[in-house]
């Protein structure tokens, strides 16, 4: 090889490398973007759930179920608005798919809420509660309101949920024992807190794997149809 060719081998390789350098600066960055256009949509439909939340927490203190179904229903067709972003941008971001977790369990159990008389609708508000509570402890609440958010805990029930006010208003029992309800505060109380919600959130990983490995069925069983067609669309068996 002559110098002049070698020198034209060299620069072609030079040129292929940049190239290819920008491709793959152009995909990583392209992926920031697209996790971020997640992230940022999973605060901001959590911020509207936990706005419905707190307005149901209102009525059922109150003993009413006027537009309790309706705000349910809402929260459920927000958290269904999130699966369409999910597939839509991609993520290998750890925290995108466990706020899309407990959000998709909020819609879940948001859903419950739409029928049944008060007493089963207020056992499914503490369901609600959960994934929103999680969220909330791991990933902060609306910056509007995270100050003003508190958590109480009904141990006669039992049951945990948010609250903006700082007098208590007992939503699993309502008028009749509107004040039965403690702060969750301090190390211990918070410890025990997450410790029972934890159940939840395991229920929810078993539930997100348990989808992964029949999706991954699915891709295979497919893949395994079509290398058995040819162009033609006959069967074909390799003897």
């Amino acid at each position: 090889m002559t110098l002049k060719a070698s020198k034209m081998c060299g620069m072609i390789c030079m040129i292929c490398l940049f190239f290819l350098t920008l491709r793959v600066t152009k995909a990583h960055s392209l992926q920031k973007n697209e996790e971020n256009i997640q992230e940022d949509y999973y605060q901001s439909a959590m911020a509207e759930i936990i706005t419905d939340y707190l307005k149901i927490r209102k009525k059922l203190s109150g003993d009413s179920l006027d537009g309790v179904s309706e705000l349910a229903l809402d929260i459920a067709k927000k958290a269904e608005k999130t699966n369409m972003i999910r597939r839509k941008f991609r993520t290998r971001k750890p925290e995108n798919h466990e706020k899309y977790s407990l959000i998709r369990g909020a819609g879940q159990h948001a859903y419950k809420l739409t029928k049944g008389d008060i007493n089963i609708i207020r056992k499914d508000f503490v369901e609600l509660g959960r994934p929103i509570i999680l969220y909330v402890k791991k990933f902060g609440a609306p910056a509007d309101i995270e100050d003003k958010l508190l958590i109480y805990y009904c141990p006669m029930y039992p049951g945990y949920w948010l609250q903006e006010e700082n007098q208590t208003g007992n939503p699993l029992y309502g008028k009749k024992m509107i004040k039965c309800a403690s702060l969750v505060e301090g190390k211990e109380k918070e410890k025990k807190m997450m410790r029972d919600l934890s159940k939840f959130q395991s229920h929810l990983k078993y539930d997100d794997a348990h989808n992964k490995e029949r999706l991954r069925r699915i891709n295979d069983y497919r893949q395994r149809r079509s290398h058995t067609f040819q162009g033609n669309g006959r069967p074909f068996y390799n003897h």
